[in-house]
């Protein structure tokens, strides 16, 4: 089990402390402060950290929400979580914010009250799904969560656009120019599974 910890240089106190109880249980941990050396491409490393992890923990807090390079760690970890039904985010709560609207579903921790218990929370959560050696994935399992997750973050999507959460903008230039058939023929075609 990988964890790579999402947050904010200003919270780096905070992240870093939680990362050292985390490798103390036995946790593997990638962040940035721990993984980068001078002279790295920090994006190239960064997407790394995040291909190779199973769980991204998102420390939220008023400097996460508004940093470009924490949203974007997170948009690029719930790009991948589409696609594989492994992928986990945690969002720990360490003051009260704007949480992002991606986020608002998930089940989070909260660290306000009590740093010792979300901690164990955390442990607790990542311990309970470690695989067992005889419960290993096989390529049928694996695809079958795939397309739940798949169903399931469709599904969240399609709430989010009704809700008006969301604006999805597409560009009939863009198919013109890619010499794509028009909407209603690859409609007919490719049928979309869900409709809003």
């Amino acid at each position: 089990m990988k964890v790579f910890n999402s947050h904010s240089s200003i919270d780096k106190a905070f992240a870093i402390r939680l990362a050292e109880v985390l490798q103390a249980n036995g946790i593997s941990v990638w962040i940035d402060e721990m993984a980068l050396s001078l002279g790295d491409n920090i994006s190239q490393k960064i997407e790394e950290g995040i291909r190779s992890s199973d769980v991204i923990i998102a420390v939220l807090s008023k400097n996460n929400v508004s940093s470009k390079w924490a949203m974007q760690e997170l948009s690029m970890f719930m790009a991948r979580a589409l696609s594989e039904a492994s992928s986990r985010i945690i969002p720990a709560l360490i003051e009260e914010c704007d949480i992002p609207v991606f986020l608002r579903d998930r089940y989070y921790v909260d660290f306000r009250p009590d740093f010792a218990a979300a901690v164990s929370r955390i442990l607790h959560s990542l311990q309970s799904q470690k695989p067992s050696p005889e419960g290993q994935a096989t390529p049928e399992s694996r695809e079958s969560a795939k397309r739940s997750s798949l169903e399931l973050h469709s599904s969240k999507l399609s709430k989010h656009l009704r809700d008006g959460e969301l604006t999805l903008v597409c560009g009939a230039g863009v198919s013109a120019a890619a010499k794509i058939n028009s909407a209603a023929d690859e409609m007919e075609q490719y049928p979309c599974p869900v409709r809003l």
